[in-house]
């Protein structure tokens, strides 16, 4: 019976996903998955196979390229809610290097009765390493507008190093995406402070990516800030 599922969402990041599963895999309890859901190119779809196929403990999940991260996460939920009906608790991460094996399982093991937990870059002890100066003061802007605009208190709602219990997992799984990629974050954390529920922030130390790439651009990044403003008006109505 799974009652622990680790959705790790990938794109082009087949050479840092073995590492993290080097040591996410020895260290899975009785009753705990991985599912990896990837819409790479064909190339590194290869590559991904090649690497998990090391991995029996590993469920593999294909998704359609066009909808980024975000849906990638969300047909992960979807999957194991459907796959594996027992399943408590969600952890979510990313396999690029920037969020260590030591963070996830904190992010993992804090409190059961939390039911949102976010891992933070921006507490006391928390530490990031690699971004350049403009990379910092944009994380910040970001997570500093993003709350305002949402009403949410919460000092990192950009970060994908999070753990969700089975009734938030349910409610995000209920609603199809409306914005895509790394944004959906901040649609998840409304989502769910509409239904009452509030991030329990925890810190860790981030690094910046190794593996794989950002298709995030200036004009993305301004259509998601309006998308999310639509979304916090429409569910104040």
């Amino acid at each position: 019976m799974i009652t622990r599922a680790f959705i790790l969402p990938t794109f082009n990041e087949s050479e840092t996903i073995g590492p993290l599963l080097e040591n996410l895999v020895p260290d899975l309890r009785q009753g705990e998955v991985i599912v990896v859901v990837y819409d790479s190119s064909e190339e590194e779809r290869v590559k991904l196979r090649s690497v998990l196929q090391n991995y029996k403990a590993v469920k593999l999940l294909q998704v359609n390229m066009k909808g980024g991260r975000g849906y990638a996460v969300w047909r992960g939920m979807r999957y194991i809610l459907e796959e594996f009906p027992e399943t408590t608790h969600f952890v979510e991460a990313d396999c690029d290097g920037s969020h260590r094996f030591e963070d996830i399982q904190k992010v993992s093991n804090i409190e059961e009765h939390h039911e949102f937990v976010i891992g933070s870059r921006y507490l006391p002890g928390s530490r990031i390493f690699g971004w350049s100066l403009s990379r910092r003061i944009l994380s910040r802007t970001l997570n500093f507008l993003i709350p305002q605009i949402l009403k949410i208190r919460v000092r990192d709602v950009t970060n994908g190093l999070r753990r969700y219990n089975r009734s938030s997992a349910k409610i995000l799984a209920e609603k199809e995406p409306t914005t895509r990629g790394f944004i959906y974050l901040s649609e998840q954390a409304k989502v769910l402070k509409s239904r009452g529920i509030t991030p329990f922030e925890i810190p860790i130390i981030f690094a910046s990516r190794i593996a794989g790439q950002s298709s995030v651009t200036l004009n993305d990044l301004l259509g998601s800030l309006m998308g999310l403003l639509q979304i916090s008006l429409l569910m104040s109505l």
